[in-house]
């Protein structure tokens, strides 16, 4: 957000305190922190920030399978597959169960095939936007590397192994983890660092070698 709209912003919402709350909510956490964490900002230090983690699983199976049990409809073993697919990712599981629902007649029940049609759909929706992200990293290619190396390899990112197989240094390696943290497409999370969407990483892994 420019500085331009936040100063204007703040001068109107300070005085709603005692009528309304304010979230502010988006998908590159480095957005957010030059918002509210800057100091040259006027909303600096406005607002406390929470982390939203990914759905659950059990959750997203009720939801989405009470859904299809209101239409005749049965995401049967389909659904368990999607669910592994997406990790809880909430646009993800809607983009999923979107083409779940299209591919399953009412009356019917989803099955493994069903899932790989299912993803042909996914792919053929999600690799233009993929293939665009690839190409803005053009000119950032630690950047690629370490999503490369995030998506496909077994060890860690800082494993020596996984360093010389992407041609990256441990301080290059950091600077782009540094970046890609800060546009929100990895996270870190108690076992390292993961790739945000896992329909990008389930592309990199196929594109990517």
């Amino acid at each position: 957000m420019n500085s331009d709209v936040d100063g204007p912003l703040r001068s109107k919402i300070q005085f709603h305190g005692d009528q309304a709350s304010y979230i502010f909510a988006g998908s590159e956490p480095g957005m957010l922190d030059t918002l509210f964490g800057d100091r040259k900002r006027p909303l600096f230090d406005q607002a406390r920030p929470i982390e939203l983690g990914p759905l659950a699983d059990e959750d997203l199976l009720e939801f989405i399978g009470s859904r299809f049990d209101a239409a005749g409809r049965d995401p049967g073993e389909a659904l368990d597959e999607a669910l592994d697919l997406v990790r809880g990712h909430p646009q993800r599981a809607m983009l999923c169960a979107h083409h779940l629902w299209e591919l399953t007649p009412r009356g019917s029940a989803a099955n493994l095939e069903t899932f790989e049609r299912m993803l042909v759909a996914l792919d053929r929706e999600t690799t233009p936007a993929f293939e665009q992200l690839w190409e803005g990293l053009a000119d950032k290619p630690n950047q690629r590397r370490v999503l490369a190396a995030l998506a496909s390899s077994d060890e860690t990112l800082y494993n020596r192994r996984t360093l010389e197989r992407y041609g990256l240094q441990k301080g290059s390696a950091e600077n782009a983890v540094r970046r890609l943290l800060h546009s929100g497409e990895v996270q870190r999370v108690d076992r390292g660092l993961l790739i945000v969407d896992p329909l990008l990483e389930r592309w990199l892994r196929r594109t990517q070698h």
